[in-house]
């Protein structure tokens, strides 16, 4: 019996592709709320289009190249992700550094630089000479007194990132040499995001294809690209760790994992507290492991949530007695900060539901939905409980499990990121069950999308 949404699913890559152009040419010709709700917009611009498209273009062909070499030679995957991940590192590296201008990198130490933008660099100079300068135990010792007079970013943020460049700055000294180290540095931890990203995947699925598809994906979503170089690319880093630790944990039965993950979730939480909310896939990846064994495993679950929260108090405890630092009150400093500012906003819930899904799916470059979408509707008919379905229903519900609680609120094509390698789940599995050519012409919407929004909305300035 045929279900109305087989002519979809049977055209679907016509669907996507028509979609991609309609959304494209909304963008171009600057089509009002394409760029964002009233309340928070993603300003206009315009570059010069060839221009644009070549730099995309010459970024790009490392990524194109990857996807052929695994389709001809499969036993090559490690050479084709190193491909991949090194147009990641282009794209981010050329939209940057051409933005406006012929190509200049002393505009990632601008950025770096500037205390309204990220701030973190401008801090760490702040206490690294001069003055104020202080040492590292007693700058982490004072860290919740200090928050409230930093500058943009940093005021809501625990030390990792401040301390990423104070570790930089000790060594290179402070000048822009040092920023600029800093800046690239970051692009390539980004990069390494993509076979983590494969990694994470293969670990959850035990599927090679579906896993360079999702990175893949991943490295082309144009969040990736146009807010280089922010820590925010690199947070995917964390997530990964954490799934890739925990989900060995459980279905291994080891301890050890789970130390290792509460060795990660340390880190995780010491550069973003954003990391948190991904309790809601753990915890579900967690929930479906005890009722797939019918509760037989519940001890054990218990046994390394128990060992991870003790790794995360043996952490910072250690530092603590190190250096004084308090990571609790740094935590509920940086929530009423946070709070303060969200009220300055006035992002008006649940408006901010949709709006929020809408600038993740800006962020990969809205075909990502569509993608997620066939994937869940392949694996509804008819409804087996297969695990591909049920990470898949993890994944795409703790995107929105965060939208409806407003947990991220604020500009969510970037603060997101951390949730994307999830989303590259059911991404990726759809993907899998498509012809190289019509594969291949996704990645194409994919990349039109980013030239899009590359030429025609300021993100960093």
């Amino acid at each position: 019996m045929k279900n109305w949404l087989d002519p979809l699913l049977n055209r679907k890559h016509v669907f996507l592709v028509v979609l991609s152009l309609v959304i494209v040419t909304l963008v171009f010709l600057h089509v009002r709320a394409v760029n964002g709700p009233w309340y928070f917009k993603w300003s206009w611009q315009r570059l010069d289009a060839w221009r644009a498209f070549g730099v995309t273009l010459l970024g790009a062909t490392p990524f194109f190249a990857g996807q052929i070499l695994y389709r001809r030679r499969p036993g090559l995957l490690p050479l084709a992700l190193l491909s991949v991940s090194l147009s990641m590192f282009l794209l981010g590296l050329l939209c940057f550094a051409t933005y406006r201008q012929q190509f200049d990198l002393g505009r990632i130490s601008h950025i770096v630089e500037s205390p309204s933008i990220t701030s973190y660099y401008t801090i760490a100079a702040r206490f690294s000479e001069g003055a104020e300068a202080r040492s590292l135990a007693r700058l982490l010792g004072e860290y919740p007194d200090l928050m409230p007079s930093f500058p943009f970013h940093g005021l809501t943020k625990p030390p990792g990132p401040v301390l990423f460049y104070y570790a930089l700055i000790s060594w290179l000294g402070v000048k822009s040499t040092t920023a600029l180290a800093g800046g690239l540095l970051i692009g390539l931890l980004a990069a390494i995001g993509t076979p983590m990203v494969f990694l994470t995947l293969k670990r959850l699925l035990d599927d090679e294809e579906v896993s360079f598809c999702g990175a893949s994906f991943y490295a082309l979503s144009p969040c990736m690209s146009v807010f280089f170089p922010g820590f925010d690319q690199a947070y995917p880093l964390f997530t990964c760790g954490m799934a890739l630790c925990w989900s060995q944990a459980i279905e291994r039965r080891s301890l050890r994992h789970a130390a290792g993950f509460g060795l990660v979730l340390s880190v995780a939480i010491f550069w973003s507290y954003t990391m948190l909310t991904l309790g809601l896939f753990l915890g579900g990846y967690s929930v479906l492991a005890i009722v797939n064994q019918r509760g037989k495993n519940l001890g054990f679950v218990a046994r390394c949530v128990a060992v991870s929260l003790g790794v995360v108090i043996l952490c910072y405890g250690g530092l603590w007695l190190a250096t004084g630092f308090d990571p609790l009150r740094t935590f509920t400093t940086a929530v009423e900060i946070q709070s303060k500012i969200l009220l300055e906003l006035g992002r008006p819930y649940p408006q901010t539901i949709f709006w929020d899904l809408y600038d993740f799916a800006l962020g990969t470059g809205w075909i990502s939905y569509p993608l997620a979408g066939f994937a869940l509707l392949q694996r509804l008919r008819p409804m087996e409980w297969t695990r591909e379905l049920q990470l898949s229903l993890l994944a795409v519900g703790q995107i929105v499990a965060v939208a409806l609680t407003g947990l991220l609120q604020a500009e969510v094509a970037r603060v997101w990121m951390p949730m994307l390698p999830l989303f590259m789940i059911p991404v990726g599995l759809e993907l899998r069950d498509w012809k190289f050519g019509r594969r291949m012409a996704v990645y194409g919407c994919l990349w039109l999308a980013l030239n899009a929004i590359y030429q025609n909305m300021i993100f960093i300035e």
